[in-house]
């Protein structure tokens, strides 16, 4: 009886109104259980967000043991860096060196003069290198001196960079040194002026007080000192002292993986908290208010954060380490040195004492590396990964548990929505058949009535 409209003609009652009404208490059963969905979808995406955190810091805790962290090596450096540069390429023998630089690289440049053609031409570049091809660059009619420009600094291969100085067109080679070269021609290119040009030039040094210069095709340097490669931006006056110190462990690089893996653990602990101490709104309103508290109290979340707090209080007695060294608390890692608040040592979350980290590097550094089990045994790290992985192992199982709970109630909700949707059409055929029949037996009152007055 799709389509009945309830207008209340015949009683006078307004039937659609109570049939909306009723409906409205038939499915407050169903908006609760809409909350009650959104209140684990929630739980889900937060168990989830907490073991993104959780990989986070297992990959921290890797980072500590990484043979990368604890690989010695050489630094490098330069009295006068704006005129000598040094980049350390491999061993390099240990001490100092000095470097005057006499004159710099530089590459061999021609001027030019363009005429403008009407038709359209090539250029042809060549560096002169018997082993390469000449260079093939077309110009179109009515090209500029700055089209032309243009069109050979955008050829792929070309072997100079072009530039407009004043009414010239300048060519220099890609190439540095004395043997740089190369010649360009084609229609509406002069020949190249005098004036303009120069010859390409090789690096001059003196290396350790030589008495006999040493030369170089190019300003960056790499058979001057083994393992080093040495960059001349200018001349100097006086040598600059470049200087290789002997293999050392980089214990900022150290120092930086730490303070990630404190950062790392805290983010995991604060989320967490966060989550177990907001509270579930009594009677939600809304999906919002649904959504709140999802794991307020949740014992399996408790029970990660008070297993990490183990872990990061745990000794390790067996590595060989002296006993003030076998725990993070004696390299600066604690959950509160003297003078901290309670709220902060309560709260779960670790504090590094940089200095006391940076003493202990300097003094033990083997000892620290051994505690992160970056020494062949395991140790902390290896912990904190297996933890963190089972963890999120664990994580996971409940967000699949929490998505076969969500569609057995998206089920549940359909068929709902299907029984209330048959109950309201019922209400509305009883409602219609009611006004029907009332409309008829008014109808018949009135017949009869207005026979008997016919009567009388």
């Amino acid at each position: 009886m799709a389509g009945i409209a309830l207008s209340g003609l015949a009683s006078g009652v307004d039937t659609s109104t109570i049939v909306s009404q009723l409906m409205q208490l038939e499915r407050q059963g169903t908006t609760r259980t809409q909350y009650r969905q959104a209140n684990i979808n929630q739980q889900a995406t937060d168990l989830k967000a907490v073991k993104t955190k959780l990989e986070a810091l297992k990959s921290a805790a890797t980072a500590l043991r990484d043979a990368a962290t604890w690989k010695e090596g050489q630094t490098t450096s330069s009295s006068d860096s704006n005129a000598v540069g040094v980049t350390r390429t491999g061993g390099a023998p240990i001490g100092g060196y000095t470097v005057k630089v006499t004159q710099l690289a530089s590459s061999a440049q021609k001027g030019y003069t363009w005429t403008e053609s009407t038709s359209a031409t090539t250029l042809t570049l060549d560096d002169t290198d018997a082993t390469t091809d000449p260079v093939q660059v077309s110009i179109a009619a009515n090209a500029k001196i700055a089209d032309v420009a243009s069109a050979i600094n955008a050829k792929s291969g070309s072997p100079v960079f072009a530039a407009v100085v004043g009414d010239k067109l300048v060519l220099s080679t890609r190439a540095t040194g004395v043997a740089a070269d190369f010649s360009a021609s084609g229609t509406g290119l002069s020949a190249p002026d005098p004036a303009s040009t120069k010859a390409g030039k090789d690096a001059k040094y003196l290396l350790d007080g030589d008495t006999t210069e040493r030369t170089s095709t190019s300003n960056v340097v790499a058979d001057a000192v083994p393992g080093l490669t040495l960059s001349l931006k200018a001349v100097t006056p006086t040598p600059a002292s470049v200087t290789v110190a002997a293999p050392a462990l980089d214990t900022d690089a150290v120092k930086t993986k730490v303070k990630a893996f404190v950062d790392a653990y805290n983010a995991v602990v604060t989320l967490a908290r966060a989550d177990l101490a907001e509270k579930k709104v009594t009677g939600p309103t809304s999906t919002f208010e649904a959504q709140q508290g999802a794991l307020y109290g949740d014992t399996g979340l408790m029970s990660a954060v008070s297993k990490l707090r183990l872990a990061a209080s745990k000794h390790y007695t067996g590595l060989g380490n002296p006993t003030t060294l076998d725990g993070l608390n004696g390299i600066g890692i604690s959950s509160g040195k003297v003078g901290s608040s309670s709220a902060q040592a309560k709260s779960g979350t670790l504090e590094l004492d940089e200095t006391k980290l940076a003493d202990t590097l300097t003094n033990d550094p083997q000892s620290v590396r051994r505690l992160f089990g970056g020494a062949g045994t395991s140790a902390f790290a290896q912990d904190i990964e297996k933890l963190t992985g089972d963890l999120g192992d664990v994580i996971d199982a409940r967000v699949a548990t929490i998505g076969k709970q969500s569609r057995r109630i998206t089920d549940d909700l359909a068929r709902t929505e299907t029984r209330l949707a048959d109950r309201e059409k019922r209400l509305k055929a009883q409602f219609a058949a009611m006004e029907t029949a009332l409309g008829n037996a008014q109808s018949t009152q009135s017949q009869l009535t207005s026979q008997l007055a016919s009567l009388s």
